[in-house]
């Protein structure tokens, strides 16, 4: 069985402790029935913006110091939610963090991790299990929810091996977490419903990283493409600066423009393979604008992380190839 957590506060996935703790939870997991193989939780942080967040180096460019991250973005103000997708076999929970703020997430390194502050983590990630299953499962799906909580509630991962630093059991559990998705099919990983997007769409993006979530360098993998892919139906008919102001800043203000330079390619990508995925086409504007920004990119490679510039440099060279082709198309053929 699959279990993973995921934080999110202001426009910023990934953050917090859960991720760490659901990937050491995982190692051991068994299986407590057929109707679920796989829990995915996003643990939300509600409060108040700004919130002042570091970025590790190379990302400076983009979100200078004073002005970083969710400056201008509202603060979230979601409530829980959970979908069971039962022919998927997958259960997908949001919920509230009681004990972490924005501030605190976002400031959660590696680093700076301790026994305590996961073992805070796992009482909110029973929480949002207990909570999620109570709501979704029913007496006839083939699950035994009581068990399963009870496993997790007597998971006493971080109370063994305490001679060893947390870090490396962390490392290793994330190394067995990559592993085990190493060995799947790729397309099998993706959360796509197929029958939503356009015919054509998977002839034109025919890599599984086209349709990562997760992947910051795809078009719908950082944080504000995840959003806008997310909620497709209230970005889909705004222009750039429409999103960009439905996201909490103004694309006309040159200050905030230059600040939010990498946000600004990012919208461009999401909104143009938006449409690609959903139509097949792209609008001739906006595919030779976001064609643009790709290559103004350019100017800023010496800040992407060499170990992951190659990556970059290949998505980048692969997305003009494909928007090119609708640069000088005619809507009216």
């Amino acid at each position: 069985m699959e279990l993973s957590a995921s934080g999110k506060t202001n426009r910023c996935y990934g953050c917090g402790p859960w991720g760490p703790l659901a990937n050491m939870i995982e190692v051991d997991l068994p299986d407590f029935g057929t109707a679920i193989r796989r829990i995915s939780m996003t643990i939300y942080c509600n409060g108040h913006a700004p919130v002042f967040q570091t970025y590790p180096e190379g990302f400076e460019i983009w979100r200078p110091e004073g002005m970083i991250g969710p400056t201008y973005f509202p603060p979230l103000n979601y409530s829980p939610k959970v979908r069971f997708l039962r022919k998927k076999r997958e259960l997908e929970i949001l919920y509230p963090s009681e004990h972490f703020s924005p501030a605190d997430t976002n400031n959660f390194h590696y680093p700076t991790m301790t026994r305590e502050v996961l073992s805070i983590a796992k009482v909110e990630i029973l929480q949002a299990l207990e909570w999620g299953l109570g709501q979704a499962v029913k007496k006839k799906d083939d699950f035994d929810t009581n068990a399963f909580l009870k496993w997790i509630e007597n998971w006493r991962g971080l109370e063994v091996d305490l001679h060893r630093p947390l870090i490396d059991l962390v490392l290793e559990a994330h190394e067995i977490w990559m592993r085990r998705r190493q060995s799947a099919d790729p397309w099998l990983l993706l959360d796509i419903d197929w029958s939503r997007v356009h015919p054509d769409a998977r002839k034109l993006l025919d890599s599984p990283d086209d349709w990562s979530q997760s992947n910051d360098f795809s078009p719908h993998g950082s944080d504000t493409g995840a959003d806008i892919w997310a909620d497709w139906r209230s970005y889909s008919r705004l222009t750039p600066q429409g999103v960009a102001l439905k996201m909490g800043w103004n694309a006309g203000d040159p200050e905030q423009l230059d600040v939010m330079r990498r946000d600004w390619l990012e919208i461009h990508m999401a909104l143009a393979f938006g449409q690609l995925k959903k139509k097949g086409i792209c609008s001739p504007d906006l595919a030779e604008a976001t064609h643009r920004l790709l290559e103004e990119s350019r100017e800023y490679d010496d800040f992407i992380s060499p170990d992951h510039l190659a990556d970059w440099e290949a998505k980048r060279s692969r997305y003009q190839r494909i928007l090119q082709e609708f640069v000088s198309w005619d809507s009216t053929q």
